[in-house]
């Protein structure tokens, strides 16, 4: 891995400035999704914002799906009057709209300046120059180091030390944004496992960090995918739902014939889980569950 992106972690654990925030109270229950742009999905959210009658069709859907928090990505080329008329709908409708922010790249410190001046245009300086129904409630953060290829060669010490570059990502984000605006983020289920692929000290090393990581954010996705059963999604998330002390949430995706062998076994492990978890889920994503759901359709 790259020595930019997997710095010494006795360096990283030393030189990292305290964090002492207290942990904020969870927002309000309700379902979330993810809203991201797609160029080649008519349900991306670049098709989307800025056409009145789409706008007012994915209304009508996130309503039909008890869809209370949006996280949205916009393209550059989405202008800032249509975000703003896009968010007074969302607000009208009782959804919640957060700014999707989603590079990979921020987990190096040296890309902080370029992160503190996309979060001060896109979402501060945005929110100020907005009128209240108009602005976003808070950020929300989708990085996964996972995913980067450097990762499958990392050796677990390193994986461990890109984590703790994750954790201070999140602590230098909530410096920016604090409470009360939101901030959200996602993990998967199975960074706390021990003895696995990252390379935890131990399980108070582990704790920590998801102790710290809980105190930095509203709220957690714990990302569930690749799974098929109600049962199995509960199994392993238990381990992360504890860790993150009541700022957790189960992430489904829809993904059928793959995941999911319909949309009406989705939405029972959807209602399964909400109902053991007492908390409602999260959703990945709109243009993959709006796709599913047109192509069940025509089937039918």
């Amino acid at each position: 891995m790259s020595s930019r992106i997997l710095p010494s972690l006795a360096a990283l654990l030393f030189a990292a400035t305290p964090f002492t925030a207290k942990p904020q109270t969870p927002p309000a229950p309700g379902r979330g999704i993810w809203f991201w742009q797609s160029p080649n999905s008519p349900f991306g959210s670049d098709a989307i914002v800025g056409n009145a009658a789409r706008e007012d069709a994915t209304l009508t859907q996130l309503k039909a799906w008890k869809i209370t928090t949006l996280y949205g990505s916009y393209p550059a080329s989405t202008s800032t009057i249509a975000i703003r008329a896009w968010n007074r709908k969302l607000t009208q409708a009782g959804i919640t709209s957060l700014l999707l922010l989603s590079e990979t790249a921020y987990l190096d410190p040296a890309t902080y300046p370029h992160l503190d001046a996309h979060i001060r245009r896109s979402f501060l300086d945005f929110n100020a120059n907005a009128s209240p129904e108009e602005r976003f409630a808070g950020l929300a953060l989708d990085i996964e180091p996972h995913i980067d290829p450097t990762w499958k060669t990392a050796a677990p010490f390193e994986r461990r030390a890109v984590l703790q570059r994750l954790l201070q990502l999140h602590q230098h984000i909530r410096s920016l944004i604090p409470a009360p605006t939101q901030f959200e983020a996602t993990l998967p289920t199975w960074y706390s496992h021990l003895g696995g692929s990252i390379g935890w000290t131990n399980a108070l090393d582990r704790d920590t960090w998801f102790t710290a990581l809980a105190a930095s954010c509203d709220r957690l996705s714990i990302m569930a995918f690749e799974l098929n059963s109600s049962a199995a999604v509960l199994s392993h998330s238990e381990e992360e739902l504890a860790l993150l002390h009541g700022h957790g949430r189960i992430a489904l995706r829809a993904n059928l014939t793959q995941e999911w062998p319909n949309t009406t076994a989705f939405w029972t492990a959807t209602n399964t889980i909400e109902t053991q978890t007492h908390t409602p889920i999260d959703i990945q994503s709109f243009a993959i569950l709006a796709q599913d759901e047109a192509t069940s359709q025509q089937k039918q």
